[in-house]
């Protein structure tokens, strides 16, 4: 498959997306799965691009890019995007209607003019399935009725809490998404969650 049959495919896709808007209210996007997204067309300025995807996608659609993705996206280089990533957030909200979360030692969430920064998790959470595991928290807050900037932020701090809870219990270097798991019952049960997630 060629680029510009790739670049069809997944722009099809994203029609189809759009097209559920009438069908459901909140969607969790792996960005992963759209790094094909803009095809060739690599100068387009990353506004445009931000832009181009709310008329693809339904609004209250979550993404959660980790930097390289979130680069590819914006067509920005990495080491740009994390010498300043409430800049790259800035860039990001020019869409309104769709939430991202910027997956990073400090993850960032960002949906218009609201800023979540994440303070928990840790350097075991660098493991392969780990991004898996907060976007399926995600999508099970939006789920359970969570308005979708929120179901980000709580992700992100749930998410974190279980990396710190199963680094605490078997050590960083062996922490796996599905020590991440493991964790939860404890977490979800644990006096922190009840705090405040995120400031408007």
């Amino acid at each position: 498959m060629n680029k510009k049959e790739l670049f069809k495919k997944v722009e099809g896709r994203l029609y189809n997306y759009k097209n559920l808007e009438l069908q459901i209210n909140n969607l969790e996007l792996d960005i992963e799965q759209e790094n094909g997204l803009f095809g060739e067309n690599s100068e387009e300025i990353p506004k445009k691009r931000m832009e181009r995807l709310g008329e693809w996608l339904p609004n209250n659609t979550v993404l959660t890019p980790h930097l390289g993705e979130l680069g590819r996206l914006l067509a920005l280089p990495v080491k740009n995007i994390a010498q300043s990533l409430l800049d790259a957030a800035d860039i990001c909200t020019y869409n309104k209607e769709i939430v991202v979360v910027m997956k990073d030692a400090r993850t960032i969430v960002a949906h218009g003019d609201r800023r979540y920064i994440n303070v928990s998790g840790n350097e075991g959470m660098a493991t392969a399935g780990s991004g898996d595991v907060l976007s399926g928290i995600i999508a099970a807050l939006m789920a359970a009725g969570k308005e979708p900037f929120e179901a980000a932020c709580t992700g992100c701090f749930v998410h974190g809490l279980a990396g710190d809870a199963a680094t605490e219990k078997i050590g960083s270097a062996s922490v796996m998404a599905g020590s991440l798991l493991d964790m939860f019952p404890a977490v979800l049960h644990s006096n922190r969650v009840q705090r405040p997630f995120y400031h408007s």
